[in-house]
């Protein structure tokens, strides 16, 4: 069980003990090298055939192709309006946003997709 019990070699009076599992990273301490982490924001506005807003939820489904990469369950506000984040979407490539709306007693269920490319 190497590594068990030592202090951490990053000079940090706290002295967190090394992970076991290891890996690269200390508990406690961000990794130096790692890269920012890339994140895809979307923003909803549901309004119903009055253009009043409208409340409820909405399913984000982000796909790379046809592979799924992360989905969301994102909130109306007053307003209509709700933000989703897709956190660590880091390949390069053509990603399609999907939001769907399950729809209320004020407004019919609706879907729409976006698409944007990550170079």
């Amino acid at each position: 069980m190497r590594g068990e019990g030592r202090r951490c070699r990053r000079g940090d009076r706290r002295g967190h003990q090394v992970h076991r599992s290891g890996q690269g990273r200390h508990q406690g301490h961000r990794p130096g090298y790692a890269k920012k982490a890339k994140k895809a924001t979307v923003n909803v506005k549901v309004v119903n055939n009055k253009k009043k807003a409208v409340q409820g939820k909405v399913k984000l489904t982000l796909k790379k192709g046809k592979k799924v990469v992360g989905k969301r369950t994102v909130t109306l506000s007053k307003k209509g309006v709700a933000k989703g984040v897709f956190t660590k979407v880091k390949a390069k490539g053509k990603y399609t946003v999907i939001a769907e709306f399950q729809g209320n007693k004020t407004a019919k269920k609706s879907k729409a997709t976006a698409k944007f490319t990550v170079k």
